[in-house]
């Protein structure tokens, strides 16, 4: 709820370029996807990911493996897929997100 003062006509609304992250984590089927976790930090070192967890959307992968975060600003983001089992190792990758496009990551869990 945005509160207006019944003076203005107007109010100003600072938005900025957005675009949106697909990734995809394969892995062997005996690894369960669910119990992953996903950290996307942005250049102030805000987990976006994390931020998205009180609207439903948490922070780890479908059970397809699959994980996506929409309306993250356009920059360079640090990615970081935890598999967490001790057999498969944890992934940390670069990405840019451009201005109203989707970036799509394709990431082999080993």
């Amino acid at each position: 709820e945005l509160d207006v003062p019944a003076s203005l006509t107007q109010v100003p609304v600072d938005l900025k370029p957005t675009g949106s992250l697909s990734l995809l984590v394969e892995t062997d089927e005996a690894f369960d996807p669910r119990k992953s976790s996903v950290s996307v930090i942005d250049s102030r070192g805000a987990d976006r990911a994390m931020e998205q967890a009180p609207f439903g959307r948490p922070a780890r992968l479908d059970s397809a493996g699959r994980y996506r975060i929409a309306a993250l600003e356009a920059g360079r983001y640090s990615v970081r897929v935890g598999l967490g089992t001790g057999v498969l190792s944890d992934h940390e990758l670069s990405v840019v997100i451009e201005d109203g496009r989707t970036t799509e990551k394709r990431v082999k869990g080993r």
